[in-house]
């Protein structure tokens, strides 16, 4: 895939079917392990809080992402306390007042070694990546 390439559907489980020749019934995380040290991660891009205390927002020309926790510390989930040492090929939700998302491709990113467990910072190594 390409930088901007997109795939509608209506949940992950069906992205995730049409992206990788899958065929989930339902898949409710926003990460997918390619296994090859390298996620999958669906989110939103938006800089709105997420219902688990992170905002997401993109920057600098589409070329980073900056992943915030902005919660309260007790109500962390146990998943989100592991620091992430992977790189993630990112697909931006999109959704419309239809049903459908836009899943779009912006890249593959790295998480930059200044970046916290509280304030991550990925950036884009490439605008390709072969599913």
């Amino acid at each position: 895939m390409k930088t901007c390439d997109t795939i509608s559907a209506k949940t992950h489980a069906q992205f995730l079917n049409k992206l990788l020749h899958l065929n989930y019934k339902s898949y409710m995380r926003c990460t997918y392990d390619l296994h090859n040290d390298c996620v999958i991660w669906m989110i939103r891009l938006d800089g709105v809080r997420t219902s688990t205390g992170w905002v997401n927002s993109l920057t600098d020309w589409n070329n980073t992402i900056i992943e915030k926790y902005v919660g309260n510390q007790y109500d962390k989930l146990p998943s989100h306390k592991i620091y992430p040492l992977e790189k993630r090929a990112i697909f931006a939700i999109n959704e419309s007042n239809s049903k459908i998302r836009s899943y779009v491709f912006m890249g593959l990113f790295e998480l930059d070694k200044k970046s916290t467990n509280d304030n991550r910072i990925w950036r884009k190594i490439s605008d390709t990546y072969y599913f």
